[in-house]
């Protein structure tokens, strides 16, 4: 509605062809634009998931190797025969 009223302001059709011209150029820069920003966010926040799911990983590795661990020197207090046999096997 607003590109209609533009034109007819400055003489219709005939008079107004610039700023049919103009109005979608505009349009299609907008749309450009808003599609630009809306796709920065879109990576942005796959990049963010990205590094939260690597630093999940690293901490879950480092609570498995701590338990690991835990379960090593529980197995060594029982039995020094038993944690040799698991040093072995591990």
């Amino acid at each position: 509605m607003v590109m209609y009223d533009g034109i007819k302001s400055q003489g219709g059709v005939n008079g107004g062809m610039a700023y049919s011209v103009f109005f979608i150029v505009l349009t299609l820069f907008g749309n450009y634009t808003l599609l630009n920003v809306f796709l920065a966010i879109a990576v942005d926040n796959l990049a963010n998931a990205q590094e939260l799911t690597k630093d999940e990983e690293e901490q879950e590795e480092a609570a498995n190797a701590k338990t690991t661990l835990q379960k090593a020197k529980e197995v060594a207090e029982v039995s020094p025969l038993s944690a040799a046999n698991l040093s072995i096997a591990a």
